[in-house]
């Protein structure tokens, strides 16, 4: 790990894409596209991260919504984001309700394990495109997002 990943702790770390990464067949037309994470749960940074990478994708990671507010200002080539609704501080719907106010037209995917109706609809309502529960399929989580990324 560098220096600069080792800095920004476990659950900040930026990883590029490996079109030969395990999970992607040779055949297989790899749509590479940046990804900004935001989870505070390492474990599921990591499952999620992994499967994104695996699947042809560049991953930035981060553990709070403070910290999406600061990848997003420092980059702005994410293409799509996958959030958590329940973070200490900043919950996901916060922090997709700022960035619609702001004007971003990034698309994000709610990942959480808030599923009743009335979660859904502050999520849909505060501007996310897609909402997945957890626990969740790693398939359907690939697909989703390339479904959300053919869209661009």
């Amino acid at each position: 790990m560098s220096a600069d990943a080792a800095s920004r702790g476990p659950a900040e770390t930026t990883a590029r894409a490996d079109p030969d990464a395990a999970g992607a067949p040779a055949d297989y037309d790899v749509c590479t596209a940046n990804i900004l994470v935001v989870d505070d749960d390492t474990d599921i940074v990591e499952l999620v991260s992994l499967k994104l990478r695996s699947s042809g994708h560049s991953v930035t990671a981060v553990g709070s919504g403070e910290a999406a507010l600061d990848a997003l200002a420092a980059r702005n080539d994410f293409d799509l984001a996958v959030v958590d609704h329940m973070m200490p501080g900043m919950t996901g719907v916060d922090l997709v309700r700022g960035l619609r106010a702001a004007g971003s037209t990034l698309r994000v995917l709610m990942l959480t394990a808030r599923s009743q109706e009335r979660d859904l609809e502050n999520g849909f309502t505060a501007g996310v495109d897609d909402y997945m529960t957890k626990p969740f399929s790693r398939r359907e989580l690939a697909v989703r997002v390339t479904s959300m990324l053919a869209r661009r």
